[in-house]
């Protein structure tokens, strides 16, 4: 039986994971706040646009032993997976963060413009929509440390 396992792997057909072949995967949800005339459209993240944020987050200092230690600012890991999931409205136009008082500043812009109860609604479908719940996220962090 093992043997048959075996030879099902070796004839996997590489066609099937080619790019053209496969599904986008790209999910999309639209999030209404009151407030706003149009909802915000946010997407879920691919694994290499998490990469990128948690290289971003990450930092490197020297401890008293002079060992090279990693760690991650949870604030700005938290703060770029929420900018990189908005789609819309485009944090990153210069009418918007003007408007706001924001210049080059997405969260920043983000921030002005939400009330502490929209944040979090949006922060939530963000988390949903990517499948990360708080105790992912701190898996996240601990795996970065490491």
């Amino acid at each position: 039986m093992a043997e048959e396992k075996n030879e099902s792997i070796v004839n996997t057909n590489v066609s099937d994971f080619l790019k053209e072949n496969v599904e986008s995967g790209e999910k999309q949800k639209e999030v209404k706040l009151e407030r706003f005339n149009s909802p915000f459209v946010i997407k879920a993240l691919k694994s290499n646009e998490i990469n990128e944020i948690r290289s971003d987050a990450t930092f490197k200092h020297r401890n008293p032993q002079g060992q090279t230690i990693s760690d991650v600012n949870q604030t700005k890991l938290e703060q770029l997976m929420i900018v990189k999931s908005i789609v819309s409205p485009n944090l990153n136009t210069k009418e918007l963060q003007e408007s706001y008082g924001k210049i080059a500043d997405p969260y920043g812009t983000l921030n002005e413009m939400l009330m502490a109860s929209e944040m979090s609604a949006l922060n939530e479908a963000i988390s949903d929509l990517n499948s990360i719940n708080q105790n992912s996220t701190d898996e996240l962090v601990e795996q970065v440390k490491k």
